[in-house]
């Protein structure tokens, strides 16, 4: 799909996201939210969510979660068997 979430890195999510949602204070103002997502990816949606219910005047957020992906794991570092002696 175009530009599919995936392809952005966490700092492009939060960009992406900023000023994405909006809350009606009268709706949220001195209240607890949950935020229920089902795959917590890096987490920049619920933080943004959040921002916006505490701005709204939400008194606490929190969020539940079903599943987390792994975070990425570190590329090897390219090694030059010079650096050895071998070659």
């Amino acid at each position: 799909r175009p530009g599919s979430a995936k392809r952005w890195s966490a700092k492009q999510r939060r960009a992406r996201l900023d000023g994405a949602f909006l809350a009606r204070p009268r709706s949220v103002r001195g209240q607890r939210v949950l935020l229920i997502d089902d795959v917590l990816t890096t987490g920049a949606t619920l933080a943004a969510c959040a921002r916006a219910l505490r701005d709204a005047g939400a008194v606490d957020v929190r969020a539940a979660v079903w599943a987390r992906t792994p975070p990425p794991v570190p590329r090897p570092r390219r090694v030059d068997p010079r650096s050895f002696g071998l070659l």
